[in-house]
């Protein structure tokens, strides 16, 4: 431990920024652990160590020891992340365990920014559930168009959804990309019955846009474990990136050196 580091043992955290006042400027944690982050706000929307984040920098932190409950966008790090932002060598360990109605993640719940240098690694297996609604992933929950998601790694982690349930991503947009990312040991689970909006070892699923492209680079994935049922587009892909969220136009997916170690494709 760092003598600065902080224990939030035993208290119910209140998220930094709110959509009344978002917070905006640089956050630097200098790379000091905050242990036990507790938040129990089954009605919250946009909850996480920060709410809701816009024209920010969050970086250098890591959360050992989340448990986050809410209704909407729930994560460790951040909730919400609005555009001309960045999330930056934030981290989260120990046991991790958060849980919403829709759009769960171990990072960000949904993000209109950069995502670079993040992890989760649970201690044993944590659980990142999407209870109701759409979008579960590991890294990030919904990832909006012209962003990234760069050398991040999910490690031993359950991520169950209703829909759109990923090891990086729950659903990645065009003009996107994933690069340089690693999952494993990861159980992926969608609870919707039907085939509709869908899961992958990448991302659950992707949203179009006729003749945009997303880049998914130098990806890793190892003991991956896929549950459920997926959408039957024609796509030949779907396992890893599910199916595509409008189904109308179709986006251009472009691949480069995706390895794969013992996926169980149980779909």
């Amino acid at each position: 431990k760092l003598e600065n580091d902080i224990n939030l043992q035993g208290h119910n955290w209140t998220p930094i920024g709110n959509w009344d006042n978002a917070f905006e400027g640089t956050f630097d944690g200098q790379g000091y652990t905050i242990y036990n982050l507790s938040i129990n706000a089954p009605d919250g929307e946009s909850i996480g160590l920060f709410g809701v984040a816009a024209n920010a920098t969050i970086k250098d932190i890591t959360v050992k020891n989340a448990n986050i409950i809410g209704k909407d966008m729930a994560a460790a790090i951040v909730g919400y992340v609005g555009e001309n932002s960045i999330v930056s060598n934030c981290h989260v360990s120990g046991n991790v365990n958060v849980v919403a109605d829709t759009h769960a993640a171990g990072i960000t719940a949904y993000s209109n920014c950069a995502i670079e240098n993040c992890s989760v690694i649970a201690n044993g297996t944590g659980t990142i559930e999407s209870k109701t609604q759409n979008v579960a992933g590991g890294i990030c929950g919904w990832l909006l168009n012209g962003n990234s998601i760069t050398n991040c790694q999910a490690k031993n982690l359950e991520i169950t959804g209703w829909a759109n349930v990923g090891s990086i991503v729950g659903v990645v947009c065009y003009d996107n990309e994933i690069t340089d990312c690693k999952a494993e040991n990861v159980s992926l689970e969608k609870t919707r019955l039907d085939g509709a909006p869908s899961i992958g070892s990448i991302s659950g699923g992707w949203s179009h846009y006729s003749g945009k492209t997303i880049l998914v680079k130098n990806v890793e994935l190892k003991n991956i474990t896929m549950n459920g049922t997926y959408a039957a587009y024609d796509f030949e892909d779907k396992a890893l990136f599910g199916s595509e969220y409008y189904g109308k136009t179709t986006s251009i997916i472009v691949k480069e050196n995706i390895t794969e170690v013992n996926i169980i494709n149980n779909l």
